[in-house]
């Protein structure tokens, strides 16, 4: 399922052969289904908690796993409920359009949740993928004399800017992803004002993103 979520976001499509083209022409096609939106919270949600637990104030706590599950579950819901609170905010609508947008906005949730991943794990994947390449070509004898080159924790600057980049590139994402289908659904009268709160909590986002991030 995430495999499929985060597929809608690729630069490439195939049609008789890969071409290049614009993911948020493809991100809106994400089928709603049940669970949609706690799916994408989990997913982030869960990163974010990740940050949070490697950050100096949780670290020099004693806290035990029923307290960690308890946060982690606490960051998904929260994730979930702004979300929530967030695309039911408009007017124009009837009770039943009004519960449908959340699982039709549920798609701009994709591009943050890949653009954090991207961002939190990027050390792990440059760095540690190194030592899992090396182990899987240990059978062949090459290379000689593996040595992982720790190419981000030595450039603390270049690493700090990849991540920005990548949470603020999400997070640009899902307002146009969460624009274009705004205009979509809500009437005329209300595409402003309706996209207000959507607007501040992918602020929101970016802010607790990038502090999570800078806070270890």
């Amino acid at each position: 399922m995430y495999s499929a979520i985060v597929a809608r976001l690729s630069p490439f499509v195939r049609d008789g052969r890969w071409v290049l083209h614009n993911p948020l022409r493809t991100l809106p096609t994400l089928p709603v289904a049940p669970g949609l939106v706690a799916l994408l919270a989990t997913l982030l949600g869960s990163t974010a908690y990740d940050s949070f637990s490697a950050s100096e104030f949780w670290q020099s706590r004693t806290v035990d796993g029923a307290q960690r599950t308890l946060t982690l579950l606490a960051f998904c819901v929260v994730v979930a409920l702004l979300f929530q609170l967030a695309s039911r905010a408009t007017g124009g609508v009837s009770g039943r359009e009004r519960a449908a947008l959340p699982g039709a906005l549920a798609h701009s949730l994709v591009p943050i949740v890949v653009g954090y991943v991207f961002a939190h794990y990027l050390t792990y994947l440059v760095e540690k993928g190194q030592v899992v390449l090396f182990a899987l070509l240990e059978p062949t004898g090459w290379p000689a004399d593996p040595s992982v080159s720790y190419v981000l924790s030595t450039h603390t600057s270049t690493l700090a800017g990849l991540k920005v980049a990548f949470v603020v590139a999400g997070h640009v994402l899902a307002v146009v992803a969460a624009h274009d289908r705004a205009l979509v659904l809500l009437p005329k009268a209300h595409r402003l004002s309706g996209q207000l709160a959507m607007l501040v909590l992918m602020v929101a986002y970016t802010f607790t993103g990038l502090f999570l991030l800078f806070s270890v």
